[in-house]
């Protein structure tokens, strides 16, 4: 799959599974593997990609070095999912106070081919990036 928007159109896609099955934030990172099945009709039809749980833990690092993140070269695409907290307000009122946070869920879809995309999302703010990874973009 050469399509550089592929990804992108994975990460909303997955994003939107995410949102359908309503899953609550946690502190734990998820590992999955993704087969696209229908890479035309990706953002339209919720049948047209498979998901796979691989792993999860407690950071990145962990989850993509453990012994079982190997299986995700079975698939298109890798995909890790994670909660973080987001400031909303970078700037305190007053002293003592604290600027207000709040969980986002960011997904990253990592593509065999080096592309890669971002999708992070925060209530109703969303903030989307396409970005080669490593070297194969160069």
């Amino acid at each position: 799959m050469t399509d550089r928007s592929l990804p992108l159109r994975i990460a909303r896609w997955f994003d939107d599974r995410l949102t359908d099955l309503g899953v609550s934030p946690s502190s734990v990172v998820r590992l999955y593997g993704v087969e696209v099945i229908d890479a035309e009709s990706l953002g339209a039809v919720p049948s047209a990609a498979r998901s796979v749980f691989i792993d999860d833990g407690p950071d990145v690092e962990q989850v993509l070095m453990s012994g079982v993140a190997g299986k995700v070269f079975d698939f298109d695409a890798a995909v890790v999912v994670e909660f973080p907290w987001l400031t909303l307000e970078a700037v305190a009122t007053r002293p003592g106070d604290y600027p207000r946070r709040r969980r986002g869920r960011l997904v990253r879809v990592m593509m065999f081919d080096g592309t890669g995309a971002t999708v992070c999302r925060c209530g109703d703010l969303e903030v989307v990036s396409e970005q080669p990874i490593g070297d194969a973009a160069a």
